[in-house]
């Protein structure tokens, strides 16, 4: 606890010390481009877009992941881009896991992936939806059957499909939950 305590003191100490270098530059210095930052239009649902694009171009942030298509052409126009598009109303708990699910989510993402890129919108999230009892393994399965049918689209499109790898702890029952769960789904689809 001593050495934590010391080390943490060293820390402040070295780190107030170098506070007047950085003072004259921090509104100065430019961003070197090696990094593009984005970041979720959900976590500032209650800032309006237009405010956020500001903001965003202010900070030197180049992309809002999140959009939904109605606000794609407003984003491009800030200067910005959506880095990562919605496409359907289910949401996170129903997903490509089910297929009593795929009708209208193939529907729907055969729909919008030509007009996401037409729009520059290069990735589109994708839900494996909650097991809600269903085994891995079938969830696996049921999710590859989907996204095998809409890939030819996306892949004609240049559009990348992001399945979405969620823990759960916050999104307790969410099917896709493991990194190996996600690799062994890619291998299945191709």
């Amino acid at each position: 606890m001593i050495r934590n305590l010391a080390g943490a003191a060293a820390v402040t100490a070295v780190g107030s010390s170098l506070s007047p270098l950085y003072a004259g530059k921090a509104g100065n210095s430019k961003l070197k481009g090696n990094i593009h930052h984005s970041v979720c239009r959900w976590v500032f649902g209650d800032i309006p877009l237009d405010k956020l694009a500001a903001a965003c171009t202010d900070m030197g942030i180049e992309a809002i992941d999140l959009l939904d298509e109605k606000d794609w052409a407003f984003v491009n126009k800030a200067g910005l881009k959506c880095s990562m598009g919605n496409v359907t109303d289910y949401g996170i708990t129903k997903g490509f896991n089910r297929l009593e699910y795929h009708n209208k989510l193939i529907s729907d993402y055969i729909s919008i992936i030509p007009r996401a890129a037409a729009a520059g919108v290069q990735n589109l999230i994708c839900f494996s939806g909650n097991s809600a009892g269903q085994s891995d393994n079938d969830g696996l399965i049921n999710c590859a059957i989907g996204l095998r049918k809409i890939m030819p689209v996306a892949e004609k499109h240049g559009v990348n499909i992001i399945m979405e790898l969620l823990n759960t702890n916050t999104h307790e029952d969410y099917q896709c939950n493991k990194t190996s769960w996600g690799a062994a789904l890619c291998e299945m689809v191709g």
